[in-house]
């Protein structure tokens, strides 16, 4: 029997940390280290674990195990590289699951197995190491048939409805983006993460808001409709120039740009001149994805967005745990006395929906009231 170390190792724990708060983390490390052991059981139960998963800081787990390696049923190279790839897609799918898909989908982490000679106490010797975007991107499309579903618009627009939480009526709605139906890119984890993959993502969101806005010149000025934008795309010439298009200026005042991404300081100060053009325009700005930490209140300080969006982490844990309840309702306090409005995303149940309105959110989104639908059948329906 030789024994293997498995680790697995989240890129920017510390991070983490700071966008969501140490009472939000701790729950989730909770969480995480639960499904963790779940899923290291399944994983490896062919073999024999010694130690079951443990921490001793948020972001890094491990164990050991050993593998009969005179088992002839058993191909040792064959059997460490299936460990990884199986090992990192259900890690991928525990981290949406936990963090919610958006903001799931981008933490980046390693699955490392690596071998333990144990008799002569040498340092762990690190074993090959599997990028997960190969994995999952590099035999689904290639980067001509992505560019393909692109320029053909192939693309499907999805709304889901945003809400008062004073009278429960629909103010707006968030444009959603899916790839082609009955194909494994319609999910947007895995069309954004194809775009990401082959380099595109500026392509795949550019179209996005296209399409989006052409349903959206139907609400007239009854609704908002917010769009989804990285901060490339934000502060690139070729976006400027085309949201400022003639066609466009009587729908902009309803135009709400949601930045997808935690941003680092250095990145706010760059966007700061684009913001303040693009509001001259009449359009306003969301952050997406907030925690309850101080990294992004600087950049809350710095956009002056109208409308904060607390991510469906945060949202998920409201009604779960009173720490993080007040850690929540602390971060909107400090929020609203910057002048944005709060949305809280992801809402799936009553209890969350009363807590939100405790805490003084004003905005709300999630299944609890309305799952995407295409934006055809909404447009019909108005």
């Amino acid at each position: 029997m030789k024994k293997y170390s498995l680790v697995i190792k989240l890129e920017k724990p510390t991070q983490m940390k700071e966008i969501f708060g140490e009472s939000v983390i701790a729950e989730a490390n909770k969480n995480l280290e639960q499904s963790l052991q779940e899923l290291t059981a399944k994983l490896l139960a062919r073999h024999t674990i010694i130690s079951q998963i443990e921490s001793e800081e948020f972001g890094i787990w491990s164990l050991e195990f050993a593998m009969d390696e005179l088992d002839p049923l058993i191909d040792v190279e064959e059997q460490l590289e299936s460990l990884t790839k199986t090992g990192i897609e259900l890690i991928h799918q525990n981290l949406r699951e936990e963090f919610g898909a958006a903001t799931g989908g981008r933490i980046e982490f390693e699955v490392l197995i690596s071998s333990v000679e144990d008799d002569k106490g040498c340092q762990l010797k690190e074993a090959e190491r599997i990028s997960d975007s190969d994995l999952l991107y590099k035999d689904l499309i290639t980067k001509q048939e992505f560019k393909e579903i692109i320029e053909s618009k192939q693309l499907n627009t999805y709304f889901q409805p945003l809400l008062s939480l004073a009278d429960k009526k629909v103010i707006g709605y968030e444009a959603l983006t899916r790839g082609p139906m009955d194909s494994e890119l319609f999910s947007a984890a895995n069309l954004f993460g194809a775009a990401a993959y082959f380099d595109l993502t500026e392509q795949l969101e550019l179209a996005s808001i296209a399409q989006a806005l052409e349903w959206a010149e139907q609400f007239g000025d009854r609704y908002k409709i917010a769009l989804n934008v990285g901060p490339e795309l934000l502060k690139a010439d070729k976006f400027y120039q085309f949201i400022s298009q003639e066609k466009f200026k009587p729908i902009l005042p309803a135009v709400i740009l949601e930045i997808t991404e935690h941003l680092p300081v250095e990145k706010v100060k760059q966007l700061q001149e684009r913001v303040e053009q693009l509001k001259e325009l009449g359009i306003e700005f969301a952050l997406d994805d907030l925690g309850c930490g101080f990294f992004d209140l600087e950049t809350v300080k710095r956009l002056e967005p109208a409308i904060v969006k607390l991510c469906i982490t945060v949202i998920n844990k409201i009604d779960q745990s009173q720490d993080v309840q007040q850690s929540i309702y602390q971060t909107v306090e400090r929020i609203k006395k910057l002048g944005a409005q709060i949305l809280g995303e992801g809402v799936e149940r009553e209890e969350q929906v009363e807590a939100l309105q405790e805490g003084g959110f004003e905005l709300a989104q999630g299944y609890y009231f309305a799952k995407p639908q295409p934006a055809e059948e909404i447009v019909n329906e108005l």
